[in-house]
């Protein structure tokens, strides 16, 4: 067994729980460790996805992490929304790859499956293929890397009857935002469900500082009220979606590793249609002329956090 973890997301982390992994025979190894990537200034750098693969023939991947608020345990934020998705079939195999790269990252170790050993052999770098209807994509910090952004906003530009989004931090690139008011502008029936509580307040204000301008575009934004979601889903027309570890927002599209799937096909998009529609039974829309009158203070939160954004 080999764990990866983030340096930044996995913090509070003890030794003591490192050290009973490794007595057990595990292995584990950190991914950005913070006061190495601080001094070399890419502390943004940050690993997002969310990777499983079991005997390199089942993967699974998406929003959830291994936390006790992802059981619903933080008494503050209450049920935990989110979406994972299972992989069987060839599509594993790329998943398994994407992990041994970012093993070879981490540690410098190249993990051979096939023969049970390692080397310090280079991992090639996964390219998304198409394989059984799905596709995996994986994005990589940098501009000339924002792949992540163009797939979706290569999605989103197709649409001819419905959008429907489902994101925890919406602070979009300006494509992403463009891509959304066009299509509600065109007459696309665009839905956005964001969070009604969040684990970040400066979060949230920030994604509501963008609320505004998609009320004002014709998008219909609703707030869940069940607890927090943190689901990463898009569908488009009912016929493609996405779901992996990357939200709407800068950090994902430009700073951290992640992970989407574009999924084809009436079965799985079907399904994940009817759960947002079960999601958007438990949440709230929001109202354009009641939000425009939200207190003068939070306005101003929202334009300071609004000029932070990309920070965040």
């Amino acid at each position: 067994m080999k764990l990866l973890y983030d340096g930044i997301g996995s913090l509070h982390l003890s030794e003591h729980f490192l050290q009973k992994l490794h007595s057990s025979g595990a292995q584990s190894a950190c991914f950005s460790p913070p006061r190495e990537f601080l001094l070399k200034k890419r502390l943004n750098f940050r690993n997002h996805r969310k990777i499983v693969v079991i005997d390199n023939s089942v993967g699974f991947m998406g929003g959830i992490n291994i936390g006790d608020e992802y059981l619903g345990l933080d008494p503050r934020l209450g049920f935990w929304r989110d979406t994972h998705l299972k992989l069987e079939g060839e599509c594993v195999r790329q998943l398994q790859t994407i992990f041994q790269e970012n093993w070879l990252r981490a540690t410098g170790e190249n993990i051979r499956v096939d023969a049970g050993s390692t080397s310090r052999d280079e991992v090639p770098a996964p390219e998304a293929e198409w394989n059984d209807r799905i596709v995996l994509v994986p994005g990589k910090p940098g501009i000339h890397d924002a792949v992540i952004s163009e797939a979706l906003f290569a999605a989103m530009s197709e649409a001819k009857e419905t959008i429907y989004a489902v994101t925890p931090y919406f602070i979009p690139d300006p494509s992403i935002a463009a891509s959304l008011r066009i299509a509600a502008r065109s007459g696309v029936d665009v839905k956005m469900i964001i969070p009604g509580i969040s684990d970040s307040k400066l979060v949230l204000l920030a994604t509501l500082s963008h609320v505004q301008d998609m009320l004002d575009a014709g998008v219909r934004v609703y707030r869940y009220g069940k607890g927090f979601i943190h689901a990463k889903v898009l569908i488009i027309d009912g016929r493609l979606a996405s779901i992996g570890s990357a939200n709407l927002d800068m950090r994902s599209l430009y700073s951290n590793y992640e992970l989407l799937a574009l999924i084809e096909g009436a079965d799985p998009v079907g399904r994940l249609t009817k759960d947002f529609m079960n999601d958007l039974n438990d949440s709230v829309a929001v109202d354009a002329e009641e939000f425009s009158r939200r207190p003068a203070k939070q306005k101003t939160a929202e334009s300071l956090l609004h000029l932070l954004s990309p920070l965040l």
